[in-house]
């Protein structure tokens, strides 16, 4: 069958910020990794947004010292995971 409901989103910025940096080399130790999206849950049969965001935003930390260096994809992860927490929670609250 046909979904009754469509989630449309839409990446609407990738940011990466820097939280900290060593004294001693001017380098980033830790870096923020955000993520803005708008997102839009719309009820197939009326075509009507049941509920919508704009701007909604995560972000996930790294720690980007060569001496415990963090693959930025461990960001990109955590925040994944925390958009689409959010976004679940947000929809059931809607509901």
């Amino acid at each position: 069958g046909k979904a009754d409901t469509i989630l449309r989103g839409k990446v609407v910025s990738v940011k990466l910020s820097q939280m900290s940096q060593s004294v001693a080399t001017g380098l980033s130790e830790e870096v923020a990794y955000t993520v803005t999206l708008d997102w839009d849950w719309v009820d197939v049969r009326t075509g009507k947004s049941i509920t919508a965001r704009k701007g909604f935003a995560a972000s996930g930390v790294v720690v980007t010292s060569r001496s415990q260096a963090e693959p930025l994809d461990l960001a990109r992860f955590e925040v994944t995971q925390r958009l689409a927490d959010d976004i679940v929670a947000n929809l059931q609250a809607d509901w």
